[in-house]
């Protein structure tokens, strides 16, 4: 059994360290990627993980059943009911989960396209077998979080080197794709230089993500987790590491907060600056609430470097980060276009599909079949009669609604949506808890302005990740 556990352990640290590679195999290539149906190399890992857990749980039920059997035989006292031993209560969470598995297989039955609303149902399933393995298995905390901080380390600095060069490179084998600022359908900022007056296209970072502000999201959590367990636990820190190694650790420190900062800088994620702005200011407040002066310093220091950073990366990309704030752009006024476009359509699915929704994966082919999205159709359309395009119907640029919370309610209905929030409201219910709170926050908010949580295959397994490694026990995480 030790060494399933093992397996089991390091596995976990490992499938957190690759999470963010997309390597898959493509099953069925659908019109845009909410409708492709694939098999990523994680997802192998992870059943693996899955399997064997289930196997070390049969064998621990079998041993105790032996125990309580010899235990009879020798000790055949009569047994007082009124003391019998509880067993193992079901915290809430698990019955809200529950419930949220049930609303989504129900909504298989109401989905336009079945396939795909299967294949994102097992994919569900995969990011509940992921959180019961972060928040049941036995592994080191610590150890966990800087294995997925290293996984993102390797992102970020591939999201500065294309931001740096405005280039990328496709490897299928890395699951890279290639970004070209020059095409359309590329996360760019578009901005008129201040030198020349010249049109210029900025590429953004990607990593090796599908979008920038999935980066975007995935480096602010980073940071919150980053923050907090290198900083804020200085107790366990210094446990592990001596005053040898203190210039090692104040090195590595600096370099990935520097890293990560740079790289959020460089998503150009509006989202994401906001997520991570709520989610220091959330830190701070519990602080000072708890009158912790220390986490107040340590907080505030962290606050004071990354703005200078952020102000010498300012002063050198000014145009673009006045192009992403401003409302007046075309990228930008297109973006707000559609964004509220998006809501009214889905407000509209809302109101004939209220209940049980429209099936969970299938909120783009059932706008797409409707055909209410003018404006995403008015896109496509012109894409379509562009040279070189790769695209032949509207279908390609028709997106989620960038709101978890709305594509929730339009995919699996208003009990799924209760069901979802009371999830997030269950991870509330302890003592004001610094990092706990901080990451609510930020995913909050993100999940406001946003939909890749919801809507793409790492977001659902990366959700499930976080909301396990807020109600991962501090006990457990320190027993080792």
């Amino acid at each position: 059994m030790s060494f399933i556990v093992k397996i089991i352990e390091y596995g976990l640290y490992l499938l957190v360290f690759l999470l963010p590679l997309q390597t898959r195999w493509i099953i069925k290539a659908g019109e845009n990627e909410y409708l492709t149906i694939s098999l990523y190399g994680t997802d192998i890992l992870l059943i693996v993980l899955l399997f064997l857990f289930v196997i070390f749980k049969f064998q621990i039920q079998n041993f105790k059943s032996q125990i309580n059997s010899k235990s009879k035989i020798s000790n055949p006292k009569p047994r007082n009911i009124a003391a019998r031993p509880r067993g193992r209560q079901i915290t809430i969470y698990w019955f809200l989960i529950a419930g949220l598995e049930l609303m989504v297989f129900i909504s298989i039955f109401f989905a336009s396209d079945k396939l795909v609303a299967v294949y994102r149902y097992g994919l569900f399933l995969l990011g509940v077998g992921l959180f019961w393995l972060i928040v049941s298995a036995h592994y080191n905390k610590i150890k966990l979080v800087y294995s997925l901080l290293a996984g993102i380390f390797l992102q970020a600095c591939l999201g500065i080197w294309q931001f740096l060069t405005q280039s990328s490179f496709a490897c299928k084998w890395l699951g890279l794709a290639r970004h070209n600022a020059g095409d359309l359908g590329v996360s760019v900022v578009e901005t008129i230089s201040s030198i020349d007056g010249i049109a210029e296209r900025w590429l953004r970072a990607y990593g090796g993500l599908d979008h920038p502000n999935v980066l975007g999201g995935v480096l602010v959590v980073g940071l919150l987790l980053f923050i907090w367990h290198s900083n804020l636990q200085s107790a366990s820190w210094r446990i592990k590491f001596t005053n040898k190694f203190k210039s090692y650790k104040l090195i590595t420190y600096y370099l990935l907060l520097i890293t990560y900062i740079s790289a959020l800088f460089f998503t150009f994620s509006r989202g994401a600056w906001l997520g991570l702005t709520v989610g220091l200011a959330m830190m701070l407040f519990i602080a000072v609430v708890k009158k912790n002066l220390a986490v107040q310093k340590k907080i505030l220091e962290i606050i004071l470097i990354s703005g200078i950073l952020i102000f010498i990366l300012f002063n050198q990309y000014q145009d673009l980060v006045m192009t992403r704030v401003s409302a007046g752009v075309r990228l930008e006024v297109k973006s707000s276009v559609e964004r509220i476009e998006s809501y009214k359509n889905s407000w509209e699915l809302i109101k004939d599909n209220w209940l049980f929704g429209v099936g969970i994966g299938n909120y783009v082919k059932y706008n797409a079949n409707l055909q209410i999205n003018a404006t995403t159709f008015t896109e496509a359309t012109e894409v379509k009669n562009a040279a070189n395009s790769n695209y032949a119907n509207k279908d390609a640029f028709i997106q989620p609604v960038h709101n978890v919370f709305l594509l929730v309610w339009v995919e699996i209905g208003i009990l799924g949506l209760l069901f979802f929030i009371g999830i997030l409201l269950c991870v509330m219910r302890s003592t004001l808890c610094i990092p706990r709170y901080a990451l609510l926050a930020a995913l909050s908010v993100m999940f406001m302005v946003d939909h890749w949580w919801w809507s793409l295959h790492f977001g659902v397994l990366f959700f499930w990740l976080v909301l396990g490694l807020m109600l991962k026990k501090v006990d457990v995480e320190n027993r080792r």
